[in-house]
Formats: structure tokens, sequence, C-alpha cells
């Protein structure tokens, strides 16, 4: 805007008002974006990225007349995604929508990633959190984690769990918590989200992890119980829960974080421009409402970065005591 100002004045002192209308028409015409964007997901389409991916699209095909389009490349943990963005042109038209795994446990569970995570890719800004949930069976009698732990100590037997696949968030949470609590466990990967919740639901696995809008249908009809979420506090779905924290089964907050981020070498002005329109959407409010246990964020490019980084010293013990891997 001060811009702008500087040089209306410039030109008005100059006589050249006719010039100035002429050049504000063009620089209107050719403000970002001229064409469709595209934010590639790393997870299968109804997952709780691609959900929360698909609210935000909607809103800035609105804000900037242009479509958004929302394309699902899910494999190999987020990988085959961020692997797309890593290679796309660095113009600001094509976008990661990146689970904090992406960006820092793959890394850490392995030495051999299709993409870098610090080098390929310019933050713009950390879009949206969710807790998981761990879950049960009701068929299975456990009314509390305490039951479920122990019920793993003297069965003689590992406890089942079920994952959306290898190295997923789920898979790294149950692990931890198996590590934590003492007790045997054992992966049943499936082939995806949904899938897990069938097993759970069948009663092929014991328990698992996943989201509030996930769950909460088969909470409320009495199929499965809640035991803890991973945030820091309570959720306003299911405020009986207990966290992991108060319950001594996590040492910290584990719940799950997403962002946009924009093939490296991107230009400053184009990330200061996606940072300001995905945030300013983000902060109208309303358009999570009907996504239970999201909370929208918004940060600078650079505080995306400090999070990043901090976030990689916190993970590494905790994948390292976890013992998943991806490779």
């Amino acid at each position: 805007m001060k811009l702008e100002r500087r040089r209306f004045c410039a030109i008005a002192g100059a006589g050249l008002l006719n010039g100035w209308l002429g050049t504000t028409a063009a620089r209107a015409a050719g403000q970002f974006p001229e064409r469709p964007v595209t934010i590639v997901v790393p997870a299968p389409a109804g997952a709780l990225p691609d959900v929360f991916c698909r609210k935000i699209a909607e809103r800035l095909a609105q804000r900037w007349n242009q479509p958004v389009n929302v394309e699902n490349r899910p494999g190999g943990a987020t990988a085959v995604g961020a692997k797309i963005v890593a290679g796309a042109a660095a113009d600001g038209y094509t976008l990661l929508y990146a689970p904090f795994n992406t960006l820092v446990l793959n890394p850490l569970m392995t030495g051999s990633l299709s993409y870098d995570p610090v080098a390929d890719f310019t933050p713009v800004t950390v879009a949206g959190r969710a807790p998981l949930v761990v879950v049960v069976n009701t068929a299975t009698g456990v009314q509390s984690l305490s039951e479920l732990v122990e019920l793993g100590r003297r069965s003689g037997q590992p406890l089942r769990y079920g994952s959306p696949g290898k190295a997923s968030m789920p898979h790294l949470f149950a692990a931890l918590l198996a590590h934590g609590a003492k007790f045997a466990a054992e992966h049943v990967p499936a082939a995806s989200g949904p899938k897990a919740m069938e097993d759970l639901l069948e009663g092929r696995v014991h328990f698992v992890f996943d989201a509030a809008v996930s769950i909460q249908t088969h909470i409320s009809n009495g199929r499965l119980r809640a035991l803890g979420v991973t945030s820091r506090d309570r959720i306003r779905e299911f405020p009986d829960v207990p966290t992991l924290m108060e319950l001594g089964a996590s040492d910290g907050d584990w719940t799950l974080w997403g962002g946009f981020v924009a093939p490296a070498a991107t230009p400053p002005e184009r990330i200061a421009e996606l940072n300001a329109a995905i945030r300013a959407e983000n902060e109208r409010g309303g358009f999570v409402d009907d996504i239970p246990g999201t909370e929208r964020l918004g940060t600078t490019p650079e505080g995306f970065g400090q999070l990043l980084a901090a976030e990689r010293v916190r993970w590494k013990p905790l994948v390292e005591a976890s013992r998943v891997r991806l490779d």
C-alpha cells in the first residue's frame, strides 16, 4: 500500500494520471494467480488432510477467482506426493499440504528418502492441527487405558493394533504407547484409515489411534470407546476423555499438524502472497466447524521454519524409541 501511494504521488506530480491508470489496470490483470493452482495432498481422498485442504481450496478459489485443485497423491508414507511437489516449478502454482510426518518424521525413520524435506521446500504457513484418539471396540469390555495396558501385560499374546500403513502416525503413536507402557503389541497395517477402522469394528485388532472426525459416529452409537487423546488438552468433542499426558502415557503433546510448503526457490514475494491468502481464509472462521477435533493455525513462513527445526529435535528420540522405520 505504501508503494502504491508513493507511486501515485510521483505520477500525479508529473501530470501523468492517465498513464498511472493504465499501469494500475495492467498490474491488476497480472496479479497472482492468473491460472489454476494445485494443492497436492499426500493422503487418500476422505482422509483428514484431504478434508481440511478441500475446505481451504474452496475459499481460496473464491478469493482468487481461479480454480484451486486438490490432487490426492498418497503412498510411501506421504513421500509420493512430496516428491511430485519437490520437482514442480517454483512459481507458487503447485503447493504441498504436508502433514508433519512428511517434513519431520520421515527423515528420522529412514536414511533414503526420495525428497529432501529441508532443501526441496520453502515453508509457507502451518494451517491446522488435530489430535488422535486411542479407541477400542466396546466388545472388548475395556473401559480405560489402564485396563488396555493391563490386558496387554497379562494376556500372554501381543495386543494387535491397526493403522493406515507402515510408518503412519497411528503406527508411530501405538508403538510409542506400547513401548512406554511396557506391553507387547503387534502392528496390523491396513490399506487405508477406513480399512484400519473396519479391522477394529470387526474385532481383528484391539485398538487404533484415529482422528475425532473418523470415530465420532462410532463413539455415539456405542461401538467404540475412546480411552485417551494425544493433545496437551482435552478436546471439546470428548470432554470426558483424558489426555495421554494426564494418564502418564506420554510426556508431551502428540498433536498432528500440517502446513503448506512450496517448491524450493519459489520467490519470497510469491511466498508472502500465498501466506497472506491462506492465513486470511483460515482465520475467517467457520469452515472447520464440521471437522471435529480440528484447530486452525497460521504462522509466518519464518515461524513455520522455526517450528520444523524444533520438531525435528523433539521427535528424534521418540522415533528412535518407537523403532518404527520406513525401510
